[in-house]
């Protein structure tokens, strides 16, 4: 579950034909079913390295919509906002790949390859993610 906040934001320099983006706030759930292949490769020293892949159908459980609503700071009395609407993409393909680096007092470093795809738009990228035992 994600929840997705965007603040109130003004330009300035236009006097009453200023526009702005109107505050809001969503809440997504959705599930992720997915296979994981991988295995442990395990060095002279106890540090452990591990390639793995992964295959992923992200569905929305909530609404897939999002939108923002956007207007004109002098705009006259009733005149409505303007709202722009668009699908996150009810099912999503994702993949994922890369080495798990863990040495033998359990401190991890993961390098991940992911890529988002469904019918409106593609998304890839690369982070690192450390991990330490408590």
């Amino acid at each position: 579950m994600t929840k997705l906040v965007g603040g109130q934001v003004n330009e300035a320099g236009s006097a009453e034909q200023n526009p702005e983006l109107y505050k809001s706030s969503e809440i997504r759930s959705w599930m992720e079913p997915s296979l994981e292949i991988g295995w442990d490769h395990v060095l002279a020293g106890g540090m452990t390295v591990r390639p793995y892949a992964r295959a992923a159908i992200l569905r929305y459980l909530s609404s897939d919509e999002t939108g923002i609503g956007a207007g004109l700071q002098g705009a006259p009395a009733g005149v409505m906002p303007m709202l722009v609407n668009t699908s996150l993409g009810a099912d999503n393909e994702l993949y994922e790949a890369g080495p798990d680096v863990v040495s033998k007092n359990g401190i991890g470093v993961q390098l991940r390859f992911e890529r988002l795809e469904d019918r409106f738009f593609d998304n890839s990228n690369v982070s690192p993610r450390f991990s330490i035992p408590l």
